[in-house]
């Protein structure tokens, strides 16, 4: 049998440490910019390619 760590931060082997809820939200927002950045260079290159 197994036991779960008694400190709920700690990252457990494979799996990403656990973040608080502003951290997750910042890090969720830049990806967001991020990302939305590369489907508008895609789309700029596929209407430059037409």
């Amino acid at each position: 049998m197994t036991s779960t760590p008694d400190d709920s931060t700690t990252a457990q082997p494979g799996r990403p440490p656990v973040a608080d809820l502003a951290t997750w939200q910042a890090a969720r927002d830049a990806l967001l910019v991020r990302e939305k950045a590369h489907t508008r260079e895609g789309d700029a290159l596929a209407a430059a390619r037409r």
